[in-house]
């Protein structure tokens, strides 16, 4: 520890100090006698510096965690059903989904704060102040009336507002990556391109962080020395990143590495060469003083694991001039030591992107300035717009090879064997020289157990995590969706179809059914009664007597129907028809239906009769919509039907799934449950089109069997039948290599599922 610079042991101190401040519920009274008991020890004593900055953290740290609990986001919770109002600062312009950020000035509970909003359609300017009024759920206003009273009231969102929109002109449908390349917002990329990203362990290109700030800082440095300013050439560069900050409006990361390059202009001017743990505890120190809630921003603790891990790697073969080991060293560091924070907090870490960065990152210090320039210059808008393709399709490639990226739920069994590795390395790398050899090994050895531990949980032990599970399973040409709640209970949404020689019911239902250990049903609901719906409900029904079946109650009049109605009154079933407006719970997961209204049973095709069912559970929702066409999605876009997943209608026909209905929807993902090789040419090219315009991902049952999604309400995944991954996976990584970026049938394919924990965004309330 004695080599430890006392300003990092302060810093350590400080920040163990705010963490248990923010943490523990601290009494008001000791919020005031703290720093000053700290502060008396410190004057006084003078040799237990970390005791006296600890008990300061822990009083600034109750501080902050009161302030917080006084934010609008706190207060307003619990007060879903009430209508708020507030003037708001907002941020940059809604994206596609109207979502925006505010900083919210006056209230009349006198709140404060920054807060996510959705908008339905206004056009709202970068830096414009409003008043505002909506309802607030699942952590975003609901504006439902908006004015304007100034449109340029800040002048950083009204520059960026500036930016983003010359980013538009100039890039069009890569716009959303730049805009997350140099402004942060990340609210454009398309849900491929993330989901790419993250399975290849690159999302932090993606994100404001020091890579970003050191690249801008490098060029601008390089450019002064080049004028001839040798000796100031570093001082040049950090002032740029503070004008470069500003415009990010100072997030933790950008700012941090701000502090950090400035503190190593100074050093480099003055000659000095201060202990590198001791640059990077200023700069933590420094940027804790200014804002003291970044002690609990797991991006902020990224951010540092980063750049110690990069620093330290880099340290370790300190002589050696190799720009590749070097490079590599600096990838291999900052995904160890940021590999635990991450499989705590979110769940996937991708080991892939040790070698992903060795690529990317050059790129990236390539593509950032090129799209600065390119904002005045065709010719590097050009040139940005080529390299940020080869960070796209290095991306693409990296996220399909298998094994590469490991997914889990977040928490400290996932996060425990990571910690091992970090401690592991650190034990090798500590050794003495003659001990290295042998640890190396083991450390080899090791780091396969690891790997070998998290892929056995993939594929294992994902169906352990508690949440709610909905099957889109694999019945050939028709619909069946077997859905698990939090507490065991479970729902059949149709049955799969039943002709000559096949029963969907008997053949994969019921056995899917069982093999999960089901012996009775709470709920059937049958979209409508056309055979590649109601066909298995009659074998599942016999078998599994649920509480009570319900559907639209469409006069169908087939021989299947009337066998169908004569089962259910022979086993004393009770039957029901819902309509528009029926809500249906079981356990906290709620079934609205939207579909069809009393006036409209009979007078429809039985398609356009089909069920409409609306799931909720937490923020997230789904839309089951049976084989509902265009006609009936024209009479449902009065309605707030916003799902972060689809189930696409009538197998991805031609007659349904229009823009209007996909603008209504908005989903983030969409299913599609289709046979193999079927004669309707389902799912049609100009649906997969439009979902794929759209950037949804788009799941087929004829290409990846059963389609699972899980979500605990907050963040949700989806992922494919295992027994197909592995070869899903080697084939989309075949035509990844092959294909153009713009190829739709290949998307449609191969697009990647949400990585594990992706947050929710629906905001309808049921």
């Amino acid at each position: 520890m004695n080599r430890v610079p006392l300003i990092a042991r302060i810093t350590i101190a400080y920040v163990a100090g705010l963490t248990a401040g923010y943490v523990f519920l601290v009494p008001t009274a000791a919020i005031w006698i703290l720093p000053l008991l700290g502060a008396t020890w410190f004057m006084l004593l003078g040799t237990r510096y970390q005791i006296a900055f600890a008990a300061i953290g822990v009083a600034l740290g109750a501080l902050a965690a009161r302030s917080e609990q006084a934010s609008c986001d706190s207060r307003w919770a619990d007060e879903t059903e009430e209508r708020q109002a507030a003037w708001i600062l907002i941020h940059d312009p809604p994206n596609a989904r109207g979502l925006a950020s505010g900083e919210v000035l006056k209230t009349p509970s006198g709140c404060r704060g920054t807060i996510r909003l959705r908008f339905s359609g206004e056009m709202i300017p970068g830096g414009a102040l409003a008043i505002v009024a909506g309802n607030f759920r699942h952590g975003v206003l609901l504006v439902r009336r908006v004015r304007i009273l100034d449109p340029r009231h800040s002048l950083i969102y009204s520059i960026r507002h500036v930016i983003s929109a010359r980013i538009s002109e100039r890039y069009g449908s890569r716009s959303g990556v730049v805009q997350a390349l140099v402004l942060g917002n990340k609210a454009g990329i398309p849900p491929d391109i993330r989901a790419d990203f993250v399975g290849a362990g690159i999302a932090h290109i993606l994100a404001i962080s020091g890579l970003h700030v050191g690249i801008i800082a490098a060029w601008i440095a390089f450019a002064a020395r080049m004028a001839g300013a040798a000796k100031t050439h570093w001082l040049w560069g950090a002032a740029g990143t503070w004008i470069y900050t500003a415009l990010l409006a100072f997030p933790a990361p950008a700012t941090r590495a701000t502090a950090f390059i400035t503190i190593h202009a100074i050093s480099r001017l003055r000659q000095r060469h201060p202990a590198w743990q001791a640059v990077i505890a200023l700069a933590v120190l420094l940027l804790i003083t200014i804002d003291p809630a970044v002690v609990h921003s797991v991006g902020a603790w990224l951010s540092l694991a980063a750049v110690m891990g990069t620093t330290a790697a880099q340290r370790l073969i300190r002589g050696r001039r190799s720009a590749a080991l070097k490079l590599s060293a600096a990838s291999l560091g900052a995904t160890i030591a940021t590999a635990p924070i991450t499989a705590w907090a979110f769940g996937p870490v991708a080991p892939i992107g040790v070698l992903t960065n060795l690529i990317v990152i050059p790129l990236a210090a390539l593509a950032v300035p090129a799209v600065f320039l390119g904002m005045i210059s065709e010719t590097f808008a050009s040139a940005a717009g080529v390299v940020l393709s080869l960070i796209e399709r290095s991306a693409a490639v990296a996220a399909h090879v298998p094994g590469g990226h490991l997914a889990g739920e977040g928490g400290w069994r996932f996060a425990f064997p990571w910690i091992a590795a970090l401690g592991a390395t650190l034990w090798v790398t500590r050794g003495r020289p003659k001990w290295t050899v042998a640890r190396l090994r083991i450390l080899g050895i090791f780091a396969v157990f690891i790997w070998g531990s998290f892929a056995a949980q993939a594929w294992w032990g994902r169906d352990a995590r508690p949440g709610l599970y909905i099957h889109v399973l694999d019945v050939g040409q028709g619909d069946s969706i077997a859905i698990e709640t939090p507490r065991g209970s479970w729902i059949l949404v149709d049955g799969g179809p039943r002709v000559r020689g096949y029963d969907a019911g008997r053949a994969v239902v019921l056995p899917f059914l069982r093999s999960h250990g089901v012996s009775s049903l709470a709920v059937v609901l049958v979209s409508h009664g056309d055979a590649d719906h109601l066909g298995g409900v009659l074998s599942v029904v016999s078998e599994l007597d649920p509480e009570f079946v319900a559907e639209s109650g469409h006069p169908v009049g087939s021989a299947l129907y009337l066998e169908h109605l004569g089962s259910l009154a022979a086993q004393g079933t009770r039957w029901l028809a819902l309509r528009s407006g029926d809500t249906i719970v079981v356990d906290s997961v709620t079934l609205a239906v939207t579909h069809p209204s009393e006036s409209r049973v009979g007078s429809l095709d039985p398609n356009e009769n089909s069920l409409v069912v609306h799931l909720a559970y937490g923020s997230f929702s789904a839309l089951l919509t049976g084989d509902i066409g265009e006609m009936t999605e024209m009479e449902l876009l009065s309605l707030d039907l916003r799902s972060d997943v689809l189930k696409v209608a009538h197998h991805g026909s031609r007659t349904g799934t229009s823009e209007a209905f996909l603008e209504l929807v908005d989903p983030r993902a969409a299913v599609i449950s289709v046979g193999r090789g079927n004669s309707y040419g389902h799912p049609s090219p100009e649906v997969l089109d439009r979902l794929i315009a759209r950037g949804i991902d788009v799941y087929r049952t004829d290409l990846d069997g059963t389609v699972t999604i899980w979500t605990n309400g907050r963040y949700f995944d989806i992922r494919r039948e295992r027994s197909r991954i592995l070869r899903v996976r080697l084939e989309c990584l075949v035509r990844v290599l092959s294909r153009s970026t713009n190829s739709s049938s290949s998307s449609s394919r191969c697009s990647r599922g949400l990585p594990v924990r992706s947050q929710t965004f629906s905001t309808t309330s049921r």
